[in-house]
């Protein structure tokens, strides 16, 4: 099984927990993964092409992967959790409060209603979702010997790998469950997309970086003030 870990070359300050946290566990040698660690220069698409090379790998040694993004802080028990499961695809949702919103959970649910289906975000309990995002994800043997679609992604004017590679993923096993293909394991997982750097792809200024961060963040990038 390999771990796709992924960081920026310099880092942002909503990404030093979870650098923190791999300094001090060692899920490759705990569950005997092996590592691909990128943190090369680029965009949404340096992103798709280090998880597209990743997927091959996999689907070459015939086993799966796990994605562990930069700003979600795993656990040894969400690697351990969705390493035991036998579902194909197993996802640990992460608590998403976004610089000042509601808290909410980084996944999608579909319900039955009256005339067919309605969708909404997921919540504590939920087993089986149709979207959500890369923070944390197993992605089984069996899924992986899929081949990795060469333009996936490039058609998107959003970029929004996730919700890209999900739809690719869609099997008809989501008719059986209901609420989607996806498996849900919990609890969740810590993320840090409320604080933002110089540099943040999502464009936010860098005087939202809360207090506690701040001192990281001009350490990084001296032209905070």
């Amino acid at each position: 099984m390999f771990l796709l870990r992924t960081e920026r070359p310099v880092l942002l300050a909503r990404e030093l927990p979870t650098h923190q946290w791999y300094l001090e566990h060692d899920p490759c040698g705990e569950f005997g993964l092996e590592l691909v660690y990128d943190n090369a220069p680029g965009g949404w698409q340096r992103y798709r092409e280090a998880f597209a090379v990743t997927w091959e790998r996999a689907r070459a040694a015939h086993t799966g992967m796990i994605v562990s993004e930069s700003d979600v802080v795993p656990t040894m028990e969400a690697f351990q959790s969705v390493l035991g499961c036998p579902q194909a695809i197993c996802m640990v949702p992460y608590l998403n409060v976004m610089l000042g919103a509601e808290p909410r959970y980084g996944i999608v649910i579909q319900e039955r209603v009256k005339g067919g289906w309605a969708s909404r975000l997921g919540r504590p309990g939920d087993e089986w979702v149709v979207d959500g995002d890369l923070g944390f994800v197993k992605f089984g043997p069996a899924v992986c010997q899929r081949g990795f679609p060469p333009d996936l992604l490039f058609d998107r004017p959003d970029l929004l790998i996730n919700t890209a590679v999900f739809d690719w993923l869609r099997p008809a096993a989501s008719k059986r469950t209901g609420a989607g293909h996806i498996h849900v394991h919990w609890p969740a997982l810590v993320n840090s997309h409320d604080t933002w750097d110089a540099g943040d792809d999502a464009h936010h200024p860098p005087e939202r970086i809360p207090e506690m961060h701040r001192v990281h963040a001009r350490w990084l990038d001296p032209s905070l003030k």
